[in-house]
């Protein structure tokens, strides 16, 4: 009995941890996101076709990043930018905390953790 009590906990604990993972609706990203360190502020749009588009603009210099790729799964974005100056490039793996705040796990020339807050 005690070992169907474990495994009923771990299949419990297996699903709750999939079913919790944040699922993007790419409406919500619409609008002007701002990250709690100096970094690329997100604009994300529709275009005329109802695509979501992005433009990464960054926080210190004010011009676009060069976008190289950009995908939205089911629970994650990944844009990949360069920089022209400083000559730099970064992957950006993003997930969604709640309707207005995202994770961003960046890798590259530049490493770090920045926290997304949905400004518009």
């Amino acid at each position: 009995m005690k070992n169907l009590l474990i495994i009923i906990a771990f299949v419990f604990g297996i699903q709750t941890s999939v079913f919790s993972q944040n699922k993007i609706n790419p409406n919500v990203l619409i609008g002007y996101w701002q990250p709690d360190q100096t970094a690329g502020q997100l604009f994300f749009w529709k275009d005329v076709n109802g695509d979501l588009q992005v433009q990464v603009i960054s926080g210190t210099l004010g011009e676009p990043f060069e976008t190289k790729g950009f995908k939205v799964k089911e629970t994650f974005i990944d844009i990949n930018i360069s920089m022209s100056e400083p000559k730099n490039s970064t992957k950006n793996h993003f997930t969604l905390i709640d309707d207005t705040t995202l994770k961003c796990e960046v890798t590259g020339d530049w490493t770090g953790t920045l926290i997304y807050s949905k400004i518009k």
